[in-house]
């Protein structure tokens, strides 16, 4: 899922905020890509490039993933990456693979006998 916010906060700020949040929810630390019970990233902070200690905007590995470009092309998809200068939906096309990802539209929801 991906969703879109507004905030005042700074990043670093926003940051916080949702580490708060995910402990409040239950996450507990572990190791890099264990399961977990929540995960929120900040993905973009406007046309930002940040890169301190503990926060790296844009999400390193979101080009990467097709669980996130996926969701984020359905809400930002002419958004442009500002270190790679394509947008969300370019990225999207050339993600792999796209196992069990899809696009939560309609056409998705008749596949699946939604009524």
């Amino acid at each position: 899922m991906a969703c879109q916010v507004s905030t005042e906060l700074k990043p670093y700020d926003l940051l916080l905020l949702i580490k708060q949040i995910e402990d409040n929810l239950g996450r507990k630390p572990s190791f890099r890509n264990a399961a977990r019970i929540i995960d929120i990233d900040i993905l973009f902070y406007d046309d930002a490039i940040i890169k301190i200690d503990g926060l790296v905007i844009p999400h390193p590995r979101l080009v990467e993933r097709a669980f996130v470009l996926i969701p984020l092309a359905e809400i930002a998809p002419n958004l442009i990456h500002p270190e790679l200068g394509k947008s969300i939906t370019e990225l999207a096309n050339d993600v792999t693979p796209w196992d069990g990802v899809y696009s939560f539209n309609k056409e998705v929801l008749k596949c699946i006998n939604y009524p």
